[in-house]
């Protein structure tokens, strides 16, 4: 068996600056942008905001063929799920649904950014 960690996720888009500026306030961080090519650090794991029409160009590859906004869901745990739903809530975001404990122990809600990528802000509760 070899060694194996997950270090980022890319998310395409059309518009790299609406996403930067969606994220940059849900993460309440700064970044440096740019029309092609953003990324920001979540702990270990880095999202990369990218061009679709430059990914496409630098990768000769179409992606339109296998667009699935919404069949991923970005996990992210946070320290008061309920603080930052009503943070959120200030920003005019599309919630997905409302903070409520799943039968898994998490308690969690989901929202969209822009493109209608689904990302959840969750915590584990004792049941």
């Amino acid at each position: 068996m070899y060694n194996m960690e997950f270090t980022g996720i890319t998310i395409l888009t059309e518009d790299v600056q609406r996403l930067a500026g969606f994220y940059s306030d849900v993460f309440s961080m700064p970044v440096a942008r740019d029309d092609i090519h953003v990324v920001f650090c979540a702990g270990n794991v880095q999202i990369a905001l990218y061009s679709k029409d430059a990914a496409k160009q630098d990768m000769a590859f179409d992606f339109s063929l296998y667009n699935g906004a919404g069949s991923v869901i970005l996990n992210f745990d946070v320290d008061d799920v309920d603080a930052e739903y009503e943070r959120l809530s200030k920003m005019s975001v599309l919630f997905v649904n409302h903070p409520v404990v799943r039968p898994w122990g998490m308690k969690s809600f989901q929202f969209r950014d822009p493109d209608g990528n689904i990302l959840t802000f969750r915590k584990a509760v004792s049941r």
